[in-house]
This record gives structure tokens, sequence and C-alpha cells, in this order.
């Protein structure tokens, strides 16, 4: 399955914090000792606005479609924190991590 990856604007904000929530619930269904949640504003529309504004969120499109995204901070020079990554449940298992995390390689080069 080829995705493409695309910087996430604010008319994708629904989407990515509806895919969120069911990417973070999902962890609850696959380890039953993880309890029902997310990391903190998974849920929130407004805190996902301020994550793209002051870092680079990409979104993963398939055919047309989000199915997931990942949040990249600067820290410092050549250095990078991965913040995010979360995929729709129904897009798991299908190679989208390993594609996500070859773009990081290419889009960050000289990260230490």
């Amino acid at each position: 399955m080829n995705i493409s990856i695309e910087r996430a604007v604010e008319t994708d904000v629904e989407d990515l914090v509806r895919i969120q929530i069911a990417a973070f619930h999902y962890d609850s269904v696959l380890y039953p000792q993880v309890e029902l949640g997310g990391p903190p504003g998974y849920d929130s529309i407004e805190e996902t606005l301020k994550k793209m504004q002051q870092h680079d969120f990409y979104k993963f499109v398939y055919q047309g479609k989000c199915v997931g995204g990942m949040v990249v901070w600067t820290m410092a020079d050549r250095h990078y924190h991965l913040d995010l990554i979360f995929i729709a449940p129904d897009f798991q298992n299908r190679g989208i991590g390993t594609q996500a995390m070859q773009f990081l390689e290419r889009t960050y080069p000289a990260t230490r």
C-alpha cells in the first residue's frame, strides 16, 4: 500500500483528531492492560491546531483519504523529536509506519 505524506493544514484538523482518537483508543483493544486514552491533547482540535502551527505536522493520504499522521518537533540544530505517529485502525499493519520512517530519514537526513 503506497501512501503520500503531505503537510497537514487547518482544514485537515477534524479528520486528524478523529483518527488520533480511533488509533489511540484502539490500543486498549489490542492491549487490554492499556487504559482508554492517549497522549495529552490527542482528542483536542485546539491542541492539534497548535501543533500544526508550532511543529512539522504531516498527514498520511491513501487514495485521497487521510489515514493517519505524525508530528515532528525541531529541538535544536539537527535534533528532532517524533512527538506523535498515528494510523487509523483499519489501515494499520499495511506498511504505512515503515513508509513514514523512510520519509523521516529522507526529509531530515542531517539528524543526529
